[in-house]
């Protein structure tokens, strides 16, 4: 295990987070001092939705400067050179999508979704996280039983958008978030 994944190890136990973000922002920021004070505040990684390993190099190395993970994201439609590519840069987890198409809540997960996970483990021993349409404590479980994590983000984003006063929505949050937690422990 290198220093970077042993960061990323290191952050479950120190509450340390991924940021998910568009390249763009870290551009506009200068991507040494967004790596500098992405880990300055205590992040862990970031996960640049829009930018291809084939384009990362760069920005790999100033992450890699500042003992940030990187993340990338692989898709059931992603060409088998692709992945590997994506898992050669990749220093956190894999971010497995779980359907082609946009994110949100879903009500089921993909048929073919342990299939697109096989795939992944036979090129990489790295964690294997999915996301995209995950929205539920059961379906956090199932995913559990197939890879290493599970995301839930637009389920999340649900409820910070309901049209209720703000310790409300943070009480329906926390318990919310304890209840996926719980399941990945089932």
């Amino acid at each position: 295990m290198n220093s970077i994944q042993q960061t990323f190890a290191n952050s479950r136990q120190n509450d340390r987070g991924v940021i998910m973000t568009c390249y763009n922002p870290i551009l506009q920021f200068g991507p040494e001092a967004f790596a500098r004070e992405a880990s300055n505040v205590g992040i862990a990684g970031i996960l640049a939705s829009d930018l291809p390993p084939s384009e990362a190099e760069q920005w790999c190395a100033v992450a890699a400067d500042h003992e940030l993970a990187t993340v990338f994201l692989v898709a059931p439609t992603t060409p088998p050179q692709r992945v590997t590519r994506a898992v050669e840069c990749t220093t956190g987890f894999v971010y497995a999508v779980a359907r082609p198409g946009v994110t949100g809540a879903r009500d089921e997960l993909p048929e073919d979704l342990q299939d697109s996970v096989a795939h992944i483990r036979q090129v990489t021993d790295l964690p294997i996280a999915v996301g995209f349409g995950i929205s539920n404590p059961e379906q956090v479980a199932a995913v559990c039983q197939i890879a290493d994590g599970a995301i839930v983000g637009s389920a999340v984003i649900n409820i910070i958008a309901e049209d209720s006063d703000h310790e409300t929505r943070l009480q329906q949050v926390r318990q919310f978030v304890s209840a996926l937690a719980a399941s990945t422990r089932q």
